[in-house]
């Protein structure tokens, strides 16, 4: 079955009196009608294809008629305009006068229904409707049936755009702007005010991550003095660096440092100590104590792009022999893909870090 067949049309009473097609999908329970604030164009489309219901639309209580709901827009829109004049769609009309009422308010429908508005909800066009009702006050019985529709109409189109216009003067001049827009205003502070805080969230959680592994790597440190390797004679404490590097000449420096084998071997004891979760995560923590992001940037794997090259460094085949002995590497491949990631990482992590509020 295709997707046009599942869709139906409620015939339906507004609190006004006001009698309308809508979609079925529109309406919840018995006496609840979702009604959408869009501009005449969008609401008649909307209507007509049977848009799928947003529960940010305002609601009205509606009135059901009986045996009044069709799987043909135009066949509702027929019936709305009979139940003008007759509350209920299955009863026979025995006055000959009623016949002609509604022979005239279906063919009135039946010409103009392409162009007609609908009517807006009760609560948006109520002072329209009286000027509409003192206006067509003397007019008999019939030309009020015959022209109910484009009354309506005319009330619609200029409720909804005032009410928009009065949110944003500055659109005033725009014809026929998306309403749909506007209609759910309050939502859209909701949403902003939410997206703020889940942005603030984020950043906190990076806040404490680097705070825990700040912390993580002290204690480890006093894990360390406590079995009897001191805090001078650890490497990275013996020559005068700053670790994480932040300069071009401290990264050389270390590399020749690296090049003693006594020294070399004893960083790869010390960083193995570090561990990690998995692989990556390992190498996460090795990296972040030797290079801050901002020197992290300057480097790519095999120096393309005008970065250095990081493949060729003593510090690489430190990081690679830490990983190793920790087991925490199935393959050498796995730890320079990791390598590899970290660095692609780093001006991620420098916005991230810049944006920071606290």
């Amino acid at each position: 079955m295709s997707a046009m067949a599942d869709k139906t049309w409620t015939v339906v009473q507004f609190e006004d009196s006001s009698v309308e097609a809508v979609p079925t999908n529109w309406i919840q329970g018995n006496n609840i009608c979702h009604w959408p604030s869009m501009a005449h164009p969008k609401l008649v489309t909307a209507i007509r294809k049977s848009e799928p219901l947003n529960t940010c639309w305002p609601t009205h209580k509606i009135k059901v008629f009986r045996n009044a709901t069709f799987d043909d827009y135009m066949k509702a829109r027929q019936k709305a305009r009979t139940a003008e004049v007759t509350s209920d769609l299955a009863s026979e009309l025995e006055s000959e006068t009623k016949r002609r009422r509604i022979q005239k308010v279906i063919s009135s429908s039946e010409e103009s229904i392409e162009e007609s508005v609908l009517p807006s909800p009760p609560k948006r066009r109520i002072d329209n409707e009286r000027v509409a009702e003192s206006n067509t006050r003397n007019i008999n019985e019939d030309q009020q049936a015959s022209t109910s529709v484009e009354v309506k109409d005319n009330v619609l189109d200029s409720s909804i755009i005032t009410e928009v216009y009065s949110f944003h003067p500055k659109e005033s001049n725009s014809t026929h702007k998306d309403i749909q827009d506007y209609c759910c205003k309050g939502c859209q502070e909701n949403a902003n005010k939410l997206k703020t805080v889940i942005e603030q969230n984020h950043l906190l959680r990076s806040l404490a991550t680097d705070i825990l592994l700040e912390v993580r790597q002290t204690r480890e440190l006093g894990d360390m003095n406590k079995n009897g390797t001191h805090y001078d004679e650890s490497l990275f404490l013996k020559y005068n660096l700053c670790f994480p590097l932040n300069s071009e000449e401290d990264v050389l420096k270390f590399d020749e440092i690296l090049n003693v084998d006594s020294n070399f071997n004893g960083a790869v004891n010390e960083l193995a100590k570090l561990g990690g979760t998995n692989n990556y995560n390992m190498v996460k923590r090795i990296l972040t104590s030797l290079l801050t992001n901002e020197e992290a940037m300057k480097y790519s794997w095999l120096g393309r792009k005008g970065k250095k090259p990081f493949n060729n460094m003593k510090m690489t085949q430190l990081i690679i022999g830490s990983v190793e002995m920790a087991n925490m590497a199935k393959s050498r491949q796995e730890t320079e893909l990791s390598i590899q990631s970290w660095l692609k990482r780093a001006k991620e992590r420098m916005d991230v870090k810049s944006n920071k509020k606290f």
